[in-house]
Order: C-alpha cells, then sequence, then structure tokens
C-alpha cells in the first residue's frame, strides 16, 4: 500500500495510517526475508526480533497519541489517566502540585504522557478506558464487531472481531518485546504460526480501536468504493493499492494504475 501524504498524524485516522506505514516497512523486510533466506536460522531470528520489537512499539505508539488527543479536548481524560497511574505504579503527586505545575504553564497532557508506559494489557486497558469512558475499552474490543471489506480476501463484506483469546496474546506480545529490548542474549525463536498471529492481532486491535475512536471522537473511515476496508499485513507489504484524502467521508483506497 501506497501512502500519499507523509504529514506528522493529528487526527484519529492519521493516527492508524502512521501505524500502517510504521508497520508496512518492517513487514517488507520481514516477508522478505522469509522468502529469500527460509532456511538461514540466524538472519530469520535477527529479523523476528526486530519484526516483534517493531509491532509493540507501533502499537505503543499508536495507544500514545489516541491518549494525548483525547486528553487535550476532555479534561477528565487527564484527571483519570493521572488517578490510574496512582494506582497501577504508584506516581505520586498532590493535587495542589498538580495545579501549581499548570500555573506555571507545564503542559500536563506532556507530563502524565511521558509518564506512560503502555506496555501492559493492564495499563493499556486503564488508559484507554478513560479515553473512551465510560466503557471499559477491553470489556469493549471484546464485543466488538464491525463488516468491512477485507481487500486482499474477497470483495465481500465480512463481519471482523477479536478472538476469545486476543488479550492474552497481546499481553505475551508485549512481554516478549520487553525481554528482547532489554536482554541482547535472549534468544528470539517464535514459530511461523505464532508470528503471524502477533502481527494479524496488531492490524485487528488497532483497526477495531479506530472505529471506537470515530464513535467517540468523529473522523474518517478508510474507505474503497464497495464500503468501509479492513487491511490485513497483506495489504500492508502490497503495491496495489494508494491511500489518497479524496472524499470527505472517508480515506480513500483505490488501486495503483499498472
Amino acid at each position: 500500500m501506497q501512502v500519499s501524504t507523509q504529514v506528522r498524524p493529528r487526527t484519529p485516522e492519521e493516527f492508524l495510517f502512521n501505524l500502517f506505514t510504521s508497520i508496512s516497512c518492517c513487514a517488507r523486510l520481514a516477508h522478505a526475508c522469509l522468502r529469500t533466506f527460509p532456511s538461514d536460522k540466524i538472519t530469520l531470528r535477527a529479523m523476528t526480533r526486530n519484526y516483534i520489537i517493531n509491532l509493540a512499539s507501533c502499537l505503543e505508539t499508536y495507544y500514545r497519541d489516541l491518549f494525548v488527543y483525547a486528553a487535550e479536548r476532555e479534561e477528565s481524560v487527564l484527571e483519570q489517566t493521572f488517578e490510574s497511574l496512582k494506582t497501577l505504579r504508584s506516581v505520586k503527586l498532590k493535587p495542589a502540585t498538580l495545579l501549581q505545575m499548570q500555573r506555571e504553564g507545564v503542559d500536563l497532557v506532556g507530563y502524565v504522557s511521558d509518564h506512560l508506559r503502555l506496555q501492559s494489557i493492564q495499563e493499556i486497558n486503564s488508559v484507554m478506558s478513560a479515553v473512551f469512558h465510560p466503557n471499559n475499552y477491553c470489556n469493549t474490543l471484546d464485543s466488538t464487531k464491525h463488516v468491512f471489506i477485507v481487500l486482499s480476501k474477497s470483495p465481500e463484506p465480512a463481519l471482523i472481531s477479536l478472538s476469545s483469546d486476543w488479550r492474552r496474546h497481546l499481553s505475551d506480545l508485549f512481554d516478549l518485546r520487553h525481554d528482547l529490548v532489554h536482554d541482547a542474549n535472549r534468544q528470539c525463536r517464535v514459530p511461523g504460526k505464532l508470528m503471524a498471529r502477533y502481527e494479524n492481532l496488531v492490524m485487528f486491535v488497532s483497526q477495531l480501536t479506530a472505529m471506537l475512536a470515530i464513535e467517540c471522537f468523529g473522523g474518517k473511515t478508510l474507505t474503497t468504493d464497495r464500503g468501509p476496508a479492513f487491511l490485513v499485513i497483506g495489504d500492508l507489504i502490497s503495491d496495489d493499492w494508494e491511500l489518497a484524502d479524496k472524499e470527505q467521508s472517508g480515506m480513500w483506497l483505490s488501486q495503483t494504475p499498472d
């Protein structure tokens, strides 16, 4: 997929496209390695290490962007997130201290954002639940279902939802990323099927979260001439589609000219 613009993301849909762009670079490399070096275990382990770090980091950045966007618009998001930080990690600041920081011109949204560690399912759920208040984020995703056109699969609409074990696999992905980042000696042996599950999970979680963001804040959907579009990894590494803001109703995907 070719993205027609390279600007700093400012809106929920741009946060999603930023995630797509960031993942696609590493996904292209990963899948090229699989085709070119199918039996080179050392190369494949190095590729897998980098890919896991990329997937988790891109999703973490996506969550952080959503938090900043929401907190700049709703003071309650900032307050609830700060309360959750005190509970999760004993970040201690008295209300009077926060008020004083605000009077001194401190960017409180930036301050809280800098203290976020969106690397565990517990903290992700806590912060995103503040963003999508009063709904519990993970519980909402459990029951979220949307009809999409899956570009590389079928022209017919498909009902997209998360599997019942998505929380466990997302938690495993972040735990593995933490180990790989902080322990250079850690061997990265991830079966191909599990790696495929991780990359698909990030795509599913991010796009279903984007639908929640559109419902909450408004914004544009990813659209084709057949309806709302859903991307899988194969679409990110394909050159068959380009992304352009051609319609007021959505970010428009069209086939790339030969």
